[in-house]
């Protein structure tokens, strides 16, 4: 078994993850794709994460990207958390994540509508998914504040812990969005009060992404994700594919089966890498290391 150490790991995520001086990039999309995808949790996250990797960037060159040539596009995916990914990268994100994460959430959401009282919850939030849909192709683009004003249903409150302290009833706009946005049938825009804001004006997909994307099998999604995983994270050992995906292990392997792997020695620990990239780095580029 080949072993790998902490150093030559360090080397490799310095080259592909933009850190090193020779490696960064006057490109936006381009570091989204070396890290496959950016965290973005909180708004200004990715705005330092791609000034931390690129070249004279800027916010608004961010912004270009994201708002004006719709090349990178935030989505909720791996783990229920937010990310900014290429748009090219949608088919994969879609039918390796957000399929089950929207199948997800409609359960867990019907089901606080079920003890609320309403009758047969999947139709009637069917119902209501459909019509702040067709709101918003009317309206273009729109708050979750300004579509509750379009469909009533919205402004539904829900008391998802009857009889807690902290309880506090609240309408599903944001259920709603989140299953439809997860569905890819809408998309976060610009945010209403600037870069840094969670406040998101929403899109139809159709209207935001006109030339749509050609649907993929969960199967062969998932494989091509970790493909791009590893080669942008690995060698590394399989628990950390598994935590970054959030899937179950049986998932991951399920994923993997179809790739070359090599197994490695990680100064101990078991882990894997793409068999074709077990060339080394330089350890220490002269230009890369600014630890």
């Amino acid at each position: 078994m080949i072993s790998i150490d902490s150093a030559q790991r360090r080397a490799r995520l310095a080259i592909r993850h933009r850190l090193a001086p020779s490696a960064r990039s006057t490109d936006p999309v381009d570091i989204a794709r070396s890290m496959v995808v950016l965290h973005a949790t909180d708004p200004a996250t990715v705005f330092l994460s791609v000034g931390a990797r690129g070249i004279d960037l800027t916010p608004a060159d961010m912004e270009k990207a994201l708002y004006a040539d719709r090349t990178l596009l935030r989505l909720l995916a791996m783990r229920r958390t937010m990310f900014i990914a290429p748009t090219e990268l949608l088919p994969v994100l879609q039918a390796s994540t957000c399929d089950a994460l929207a199948h997800k959430q409609r359960r867990a959401y019907g089901r606080y509508l079920e003890q609320a009282g309403i009758d047969d919850v999947d139709t009637w939030l069917r119902e209501v998914e459909a019509e702040t849909h067709a709101a918003l192709l009317a309206r273009g683009a729109a708050t979750g504040a300004q579509l509750g004003k379009d469909v009533p249903r919205l402004q539904t409150k829900i008391d998802t812990a009857p009889g807690k302290s902290y309880s506090k009833p609240t309408s599903i706009t944001t259920w709603v969005l989140v299953i439809l946005g997860a569905e890819g049938r809408i998309v976060r825009g610009r945010p209403n009060g600037g870069w840094a804001s969670s406040q998101y004006t929403w899109s139809p997909a159709e209207t935001w992404l006109p030339q749509g994307f050609t649907p993929m099998s969960a199967d062969e999604a998932r494989t091509e994700l970790v493909r791009r995983w590893l080669y942008a994270f690995g060698p590394a050992p399989v628990t950390d594919l598994k935590w970054w995906t959030g899937w179950t292990l049986g998932d991951v392997r399920k994923a993997l089966a179809p790739l070359d792997i090599a197994e490695v020695d990680l100064d101990g620990t078991p882990g894997i890498i793409l068999a074709d990239d077990l060339t080394p780095c330089p350890l220490y580029p002269s230009d890369a290391a600014d630890e």
